[in-house]
């Protein structure tokens, strides 16, 4: 719906900022989260924004028009409009994991001297699969030395609990408009960081 083609527009602009400078060893990463256990892998770490855009654009790739359509998908039964989804929302297991990725990244890529990653979680909820908690969600951006952004968006958007999570920063946002602004800002924050690692979630 209209949501996700602001978001889409939102973590485009956010792919633009980062990346102007992917010579000095920016990459960045995009994650895809419902009620699963995992969050899914839509562009692993990359300096490629050309991969990132059409990563964001195959979401749009047409799976489904009713739930029935997903019943081969054992852990994917719901028709979220396009594509076949566990219509629950693992939020607090997606920041444990978007943080695991983070540091398992700095492990594994010996070409880049590390001194900052990023994880932006941005969602239009709160956490209803109840796979993990807040203290333990909490616990993980604490115990990270990467820096954790949260964005909301819309009404329905758990605040509290976002705000909780960001420990770099909580960017509520009520539009397209104000969802754009909120990515461009934390673009703007991890840009000036040089050598870095950003997942977008």
């Amino acid at each position: 719906g209209g949501q996700f083609l602001a978001l889409k527009a939102a973590a485009k602009g956010y792919v633009d900022t980062v990346l102007a400078h992917a010579a000095e060893g920016q990459r960045v990463g995009i994650m895809t989260f419902d009620g699963r256990e995992r969050p899914s892998w839509l562009v692993e770490f990359t300096a490629d924004a050309q991969r990132l855009y059409a990563g964001l654009e195959s979401l749009e790739t047409r799976e489904c028009s009713a739930s029935a359509d997903c019943a081969v998908n054992l852990d994917r039964r719901s028709c979220a409009g396009w594509r076949c989804v566990d219509d629950s929302t693992n939020l607090y297991g997606a920041v444990v994991h978007g943080v695991d990725a983070l540091e398992a990244q700095r492990t594994l890529d010996a070409s880049v001297v590390f001194q900052e990653s990023a994880l932006l979680v941005s969602t239009d909820g709160s956490d209803q699969a109840a796979r993990s908690t807040l203290e333990l969600a909490q616990k993980r951006v604490i115990s990270t030395s990467a820096h954790v952004f949260s964005v909301g968006l819309g009404s329905m958007a758990d605040a509290k609990t976002l705000s909780a999570l960001g420990k770099d920063g909580f960017y509520s946002a009520d539009s397209a408009d104000g969802l754009s602004r909120a990515f461009e800002t934390v673009a703007g924050r991890v840009n000036a960081m040089a050598n870095r690692f950003y997942l977008l979630e």
